[in-house]
This record gives C-alpha cells, sequence and structure tokens, in this order.
C-alpha cells in the first residue's frame, strides 16, 4: 500500500536521516555525519501518475517499473536496520513460544502427577477398608467362637484329670482316679469283673478315720485285691496331698511368728543382729521377774520373750525355728502340747510307707499304716486351727 500514497518530504528525510545516523554510530556509540540521500521524490512515482493510473502502464510499456530505484535504496535499509530487529523479534518469540510450550508441558505433568497421587491415595484407602473389614470380621468371629465355648463349658458337665493306676490285658482301665479342678473333689475309681464300680472318695477316707481299728481292718478284710489296691492308692494320694498342706502351714506358722517376734521387739525385718541383742537386752532388763515380784506369770512372759528371740536368731541363722508346730515356744498352752505332742513328733519324722500291689498282706498293712498318719495329720490340722482362731483373737 505504501507506493499508493505520497509521503511528506520532510517525513521521509527524517526517517532517512535518523537511520543513517543510527548507522553511523557503529560501535562506539557516536553518531556520524549523514551520508547524502537522494531525494524522496525520485524515489516515489507521482502522485498524478498514481491517481491516473498511469504508472503501472508506463512500467509496461518502457519495459521498466519505476519504483526500481526505490527498491534498491529500501533494501540496503532494511538489511542494515530493520532485519537485524526482526530477527531480535523474532528469536524472543521463539524463546517465548519455547517458554510457553515448556510451561503447558510442566503444567500437564503436574496435572498428571496429581492424578496419579490421588489414584495411589484411593487405592491406599481401599486397601485400609478392606484390611479393617477383614479384621473386623476376624474379631467378630473369634468372639462368635469364644462365646460359643463359654456356652458349652457351661451346658457340659466339668471333665475331670484322670490318672490311670491300672489297666487290664487290653489297655482298658480297672483303677482309675478322678480329679475335678472346679470342686476340687478327688476319687479313685475300681470296676469290678461283673462290670460294676466302686468309688473311694471323701466319705470313704471320713468313715475309715471316724471308725476304730477292729471296725476299719473288718471292712478292709471284705474288699477283693482290686478295691483294696483302689483303696491303698487312694489313702497314699491322700496321705501326700495332707503332708504337702501341713509344710506349707508350717512355713505360713514359721513367718508369722517370726514376724510378730519382730514386731514384739520393734523391729524391722532389716535389723541387725546387733539392734536384736541390744533389744532382747533392754526387754529382758524390763521383763525379769525379780524385778516383776516373781510370779508364774512374770516367769511365763519372761520365758516367751526369750523363746521368741531365740526363734529370731535360729531364722536369721538360715535354719527353721524351734517354734515349729509342737517345738518349743511355739506359745501353745502346756495341756494342747502334751495332747497333740506324740503326733506331732511322729510326724516330724520323715515317713515312708511302702507296699506291694500285687501282694494282698502288704496292701493292708499300708492301708492300716495310711489310716493312722492320716489320723495323725487330722489332729495337727485341727491343733493349728485351734491356735491360729486364739491367735487371731
Amino acid at each position: 500500500a505504501f507506493p499508493q500514497a505520497a509521503a511528506p518530504a520532510d517525513a521521509a528525510a527524517w526517517y532517512v536521516g535518523d537511520s543513517a545516523a543510527a548507522a553511523s554510530r557503529g560501535a562506539s556509540g557516536i553518531a556520524s555525519p549523514p551520508k547524502q540521500q537522494p531525494p524522496l521524490g525520485n524515489l516515489l512515482p507521482p502522485c498524478s501518475d498514481v491517481l491516473n493510473g498511469q504508472w503501472a502502464a508506463q512500467d509496461l510499456e518502457q519495459g521498466q517499473s519505476r519504483e526500481q530505484p526505490w527498491r534498491q535504496h529500501a533494501a540496503p535499509m532494511h538489511q542494515q536496520y530493520i532485519a537485524p530487529q526482526l530477527a531480535v523479534w523474532q528469536s524472543i518469540e521463539h524463546q517465548r513460544q519455547q517458554l510457553h510450550q515448556h510451561g503447558q508441558m510442566l503444567q500437564q505433568e503436574l496435572v498428571l502427577q496429581e492424578a496419579l497421587m490421588q489414584q495411589q491415595l484411593q487405592h491406599q484407602e481401599q486397601l485400609l477398608h478392606l484390611q479393617l473389614q477383614q479384621r473386623e470380621q476376624q474379631l467378630q468371629l473369634q468372639l462368635q467362637i469364644h462365646i460359643r465355648q463359654q456356652q458349652q463349658r457351661q451346658q457340659a458337665p466339668p471333665q475331670p484329670v484322670t490318672e490311670v493306676v491300672m489297666v487290664d490285658q487290653h489297655g482298658q482301665p480297672l483303677i482309675l482316679r478322678q480329679l475335678f479342678a472346679e470342686s476340687g473333689v478327688t476319687q479313685t475309681i475300681v470296676w469290678n469283673d461283673d462290670g460294676s464300680h466302686w468309688a473311694f472318695g471323701e466319705r470313704t477316707v471320713t468313715s475309715l478315720l471316724d471308725n476304730n481299728v477292729d471296725q476299719t481292718n473288718a471292712w478292709v478284710a471284705s474288699l477283693s485285691d482290686r478295691q483294696l489296691h483302689g483303696l491303698v492308692h487312694e489313702l497314699a494320694r491322700r496321705f501326700v496331698e495332707g503332708s504337702q498342706r501341713r509344710k506349707q502351714r508350717q512355713a505360713d506358722d514359721e513367718t508369722q511368728r517370726v514376724s510378730s517376734s519382730y514386731d514384739f521387739f520393734g523391729l524391722r525385718e532389716e535389723a541387725t543382729d546387733k539392734e536384736l541383742d541390744n533389744a532382747y537386752r533392754r526387754l529382758a532388763r524390763a521383763m525379769h521377774p525379780d524385778k516383776n515380784g516373781g510370779t508364774d506369770e512374770a516367769k511365763e512372759a519372761f520365758q516367751a520373750m526369750k523363746e521368741r528371740y531365740e526363734l529370731l536368731k535360729e531364722h536369721r541363722a538360715g535354719g527353721l525355728g524351734r517354734g515349729g508346730p509342737g517345738g518349743e515356744g511355739d506359745g501353745r498352752a502346756d495341756g494342747e502340747s502334751e495332747a497333740s505332742g506324740q503326733a506331732q513328733q511322729q510326724q516330724q519324722q520323715p515317713t515312708c510307707i511302702s507296699y506291694d500291689p500285687s501282694d494282698r498282706q502288704s496292701l493292708h498293712q499300708a492301708a492300716s499304716e495310711f489310716v493312722r498318719q492320716l489320723h495323725v495329720l487330722q489332729q495337727d490340722a485341727s491343733c493349728m486351727h485351734q491356735q491360729a482362731g486364739k491367735g487371731g483373737a
């Protein structure tokens, strides 16, 4: 469109002069004098020719375009001034497009990563939900099994712990002992040849202890060999259990008397031997019968204090106290000690009762001895309970 309108001469001169000045600066930045530029009229066709449409016709007739002089001068100007600016602009535009494309790629990558993270989180959430459901189902199943087992235990009778004592040639039990853990009941069952069975338990042993020796021997003699074997086994087990209980009662009684003796002297169990001796001397001077009228009560109190001191000395030395059941210093009255002295002396001695299950005479003797030992254990337990009741009172 530029050749169709004529520009003012001063504007064309300013553009040419300004471009020439910019080109003359060079690297130094100082503008050199502008070169002589051809008049603008030589570069542009006359307006009248343009308006009348004669310019193109004359070019065709003359075979040479009249705009050639203008193009000859405009091409160097374009290459010198405008082309570098265009190259810079094109480079900037190319970089802008690259940055824009890179930004779009980054944005797409962020969107993909966000979508991937959401998928992973949803997957993990689903896994956790499934695990929680499985765990809940397992707990519910365990609870149902536990409830069912509880109901079965409540409905079904408790099964005893069975100890087989004797079997026949086919391995079938002939004599066995049962222990009901919940009630503590024990009994020995004997199967007879006719299929019936006898049970020797608490009532059998109580009856033997309450009857006299002649009645016991007569009843024992009426039993068969297998029944006598079962009876002796039950008596032997009860004797062992009673001996263990008596030993535990002795240990408990020993511990209680030691503790009360420390309290009597006003000491703790961590006290030294010197502190114990000093406490004994202090009480010995205060409780001496000569300083308390010499009465029988004063002598008994002084003797009881001395026995407590000896008990603590023996206990601290690592031995059993002299005040064991039936011994000196147990705090019992003379009548009680005399009543159970013989039985407890026999119990303090180690007891070993052996028998031959195939010999009826050996079984009969063992039954009599076990009954006698059970009598001793019963008397000893009764005495210890009475003493414990008096001590508590």
